[in-house]
């Protein structure tokens, strides 16, 4: 009489085996990108009004009694034509900015009441970090380690322009592409719902869209 045996389980290398997708920090760091800054985001409540009031200082006296900032640790990371942004667990933050729609500099003089309240709170180098419909800001430990930030910002992005362009000579690896269009698919995705928000489509932020609009 036959006997019933059991189904082995198929071993760790099986194709039947689910084994869990790489993370897009261990995906990024994979193609060994040229530079990995580590640094602090700043921020601190009501920003939006501190950003169109003047650097005043009698304004930053009376705001300072209740506003002081905050930094949270961040990794960025530039990628063939990409920005990423990562917590120090390499969670991934906001949406990945195409090089080509960035603006890097450092901050010398401040243009507003937030800017100044930056300035003067914090002991170290701050990174003005823009795309077209918004302002970051990163304190960095060094001068040094913003210009190697800001020197491959600039370097990767006339790069971006040459492959816009077709007249790019250096090759992209298969990791590189994947994550050039999985980048261009949530850009594209960032800016739709953004037109939404702004024409009112939407009614409210809730913190998904924030994300996404980060």
């Amino acid at each position: 009489m036959p006997t019933l045996r059991s189904r082995a389980a198929p071993s760790p290398s099986s194709p039947a085996s689910s084994a869990t997708p790489p993370s897009l920090h261990s995906r990024v760091h994979s193609t060994s990108p040229t530079t990995v800054s580590s640094c602090n985001k700043l921020s601190v409540p009501l920003s939006l009004l501190l950003s169109v009031l003047p650097p005043s200082t009698f304004l930053l006296n009376l705001f300072s009694f209740v506003l002081y900032p905050t930094a949270a640790s961040r990794e960025l990371v530039c990628v063939s034509q990409y920005l990423y942004k990562f917590t120090d667990g390499g969670k991934e933050k906001g949406t990945p900015y195409p090089l080509m729609s960035v603006t890097a500099k450092k901050m010398t003089s401040p243009s507003s009441l937030l800017e100044l309240l930056y300035l003067t709170s914090q002991n170290a180098t701050i990174l003005q970090l823009s795309i077209p419909d918004k302002s970051s800001y990163y304190s960095f430990s060094s001068s040094e380690e913003l210009q190697l930030f800001l020197d491959t910002v600039k370097s990767l992005r006339q790069e971006a322009v040459k492959r816009e362009m077709g007249h790019s000579t250096l090759p992209l690896t298969p990791a590189e592409e994947r994550l050039d269009r999985e980048g261009r698919t949530k850009w594209e995705r960032r800016q739709r719902v953004r037109k939404r928000v702004m024409e009112g489509e939407m009614k409210g932020r809730d913190e998904a869209t924030e994300r996404l609009l980060s």
